[in-house]
């Protein structure tokens, strides 16, 4: 039977003073709550394993997480305890010329088995040097080992998550440097605003991954420290140091360090919304939204006074009333998120409200005790995929014609930039095409936002705009007795016309009246978005065949009266000849819709 191999015994500590020391200055910190603990603590951990005695503090140096700064308070330490114990002074070493070199040889005590790392001279190769502690122990020396590579310093990349979590764990550490850290939700509202993927919501439906997952990254790299339950992110030394380093090199200044209301003003950094920009200088062309409103509402927009019942509009003044945001129910971050709107606005102090929308996902409101109108502006919030979707199943055309007979005075078109991998399948082109329409031809603002945080953003400044805004002027409330929902877009205009220095509004209930779908369409409604579901027929097209022919019977008695089949399908091409741009239909779309209308089987 084999001897039983003889277990090695752990080293024992060679410098217990100096460890007892570090174990003090580790209870210090702790009582503290200050990031130093760690720093300590590996210290500790160090001295502790190393077998062998030091004449003087400076010695211990050469161990892993003994630098300059711990050495001088060890020498500190041992200073006063000579002092008190009236025992000689040790003298520090005299330097070597090898001391500020980089490079490192090993030294092994055979009789401890342990390893000593002492500085060498860069100018000669690395040697491992054996030491026996007999008297005749010669040194031998061992082939040069080779030269290590310096680790290249962690640099997360720009507007990452590591790159978010450093700067918010920075700025609470600037709030409060005694601090025993921040938990996640308060890091990730404070780091949000420095990076592009959201830390709640994964960019792509069918991967998981956030920008909180950088944390254990990280956490790796000893940057950031996890402590406590529940857990307390806070910042190593190291970590403070890269954070500083990108502090300075994209000058950001931190004009409030509030944790719970940071700002960041800088102008590299933060994506800024700027809502006066925005608001004021729309990418629209009214003349044409104007003339399609008209066209579509089935009276002339030369409307004169004779065509409008007199009325006395309801005046409410200044301070009697307060805007609210009201967001349409069916809005939701996830199946199992339904309120995340809400909560995110009401803890940015917006005062929001969720109910059931009859057209847009928000609209913004005046309540005055129990009375609502309406302020005139329409939001449609669409994420990525959602609009690729709306475009292959028609419902982008549908929503679209539906809120140009809305009579808002800004329809907002907001598109989120999720899932962008759908939106490549189907082609980035036809996606930018779709959008620029929105924009030129159908007059809309649109606004892009990179996730779902920067639409709440979005959302509070364009509510405290609206505040401020309306909250000091009188509003007009037009009866609901003198609303129809065939002149209701003229009849604004009209009052635009007559009185412009004036704010003419409808009440909620009206407006959800004259917007429902289940309101009564006219016929000349419906038949416009029945043309409309043709592949190739636009609103433009859709109006100038309305125009000659208002009802579907009498385009189909058009149509049958010509007997020749050629002759039915030149009839639209032939009728808008004349047409410029999208309004004239070519010789193969006008075939193609006679063909729909006539033909017996489609």
């Amino acid at each position: 039977m084999p001897p039983r191999k003889q277990e090695t015994p752990a080293p024992t500590c060679g410098n217990p003073l100096y460890k007892q020391w570090l174990e003090e200055m580790m209870e210090e910190a702790k009582a503290k709550n200050t990031n130093t603990y760690h720093t300590y603590k590996k210290a500790c951990d160090s001295i502790s394993k190393y077998p062998l005695g030091f004449t003087h503090p400076s010695e211990a140096s050469i161990l892993k997480g003994i630098g300059p700064g711990i050495c001088a308070k060890l020498e500190k330490k041992l200073e006063e305890y000579c002092k008190q114990n009236r025992l000689p002074i040790p003298k520090k070493p005299a330097a070597s010329p090898n001391a500020n070199s980089k490079s490192k040889k090993r030294i092994i005590d055979h009789n401890n088995d342990t390893s000593e790392v002492i500085p060498n001279d860069s100018s000669k190769p690395k040697e491992e040097i054996i030491i026996d502690q007999s008297a005749d122990a010669p040194e031998i020396n061992e082939p040069p080992l080779k030269k290590q590579k310096k680790k290249p310093t962690y640099i997360p990349k720009y507007r990452s998550g590591s790159y978010a979590i450093l700067l918010g764990l920075y700025l609470a550490h600037t709030k409060n440097p005694n601090s025993n850290g921040i938990t996640k939700p308060e890091l990730i509202k404070i780091a949000q605003q420095f990076c592009d993927s959201s830390f709640d919501m994964p960019q792509n439906p069918k991967h998981h991954y956030t920008a909180w997952g950088c944390m254990k990254t990280l956490q790796e790299k000893d940057l950031v420290y996890k402590d406590g339950c529940p857990h307390r992110f806070t910042l190593s030394e190291a970590g403070l140091e890269i954070a500083h380093q990108i502090v300075k090199t994209t000058n950001c200044v931190f004009i409030d360090l509030d944790v719970n209301a940071i700002q960041n003003v800088t102008s590299k950094n933060m994506p800024t919304n700027d809502i006066d920009n925005d608001m004021t200088n729309p990418i629209t062309v009214t003349t044409n939204s104007d003339k399609k409103l008209s066209e579509s509402s089935g009276c002339s927009s030369s409307a004169s006074r004779s065509a409008f019942p007199p009325f006395t509009p309801v005046e409410w003044l200044p301070g009697t009333f307060e805007v609210i945001l009201l967001i349409d129910n069916r809005e939701k971050r996830m199946q199992q998120d339904r309120d995340y709107f809400q909560q995110q606005l009401q803890q940015r102090d917006i005062n929001t409200q969720t109910r059931s929308l009859e057209l847009g996902d928000m609209i913004w409101i005046a309540r005055r005790n129990l009375e609502e109108t309406v302020l005139g502006y329409i939001m449609e919030r669409k994420r990525m995929d959602d609009l690729v979707m709306s475009i292959k199943d028609g419902r982008f055309k549908e929503q679209k014609f539906r809120l140009s007979k809305a009579g808002a005075k800004q329809v907002i078109y907001l598109i989120e930039d999720y899932n962008m991998e759908e939106a490549e399948k189907y082609g980035m082109q036809a996606i930018e095409t779709a959008m620029s329409e929105t924009q030129v031809i159908n007059g809309f603002f649109l606004k892009r936002t990179k996730n779902i945080e920067q639409t709440v953003d979005y959302l509070a400044a364009l509510t405290r705009r609206f505040k401020s805004k309306y909250e000091s002027q009188s509003l007009f409330i037009i009866p609901n007795n003198v609303i129809f929902r065939n002149t209701f877009l003229d009849l604004k205009r009209y009052l635009a016309k007559l009185h412009p220095e004036r704010s003419y509004h409808i009440s909620y209930e009206m407006y959800s009246e004259i917007n429902s779908k289940r309101a009564s369409l006219t016929v000349r409604d419906t038949f416009v978005k029945m043309l409309m579901t043709i592949k190739g027929v636009s609103a433009e097209k859709a109006l100038e065949i309305v125009k000659k022919y208002p009802t579907p019977f009498q385009f189909v008695k058009a149509l049958e009266c010509l007997l020749d089949e050629n002759d039915q399908k030149k009839m639209l091409s032939d009728a808008t000849s004349f047409e410029i741009g999208r309004k004239k239909i070519q010789p193969v779309l006008s075939g193609k819709i006679a063909h729909i209308w006539c033909a017996d089987e489609y």
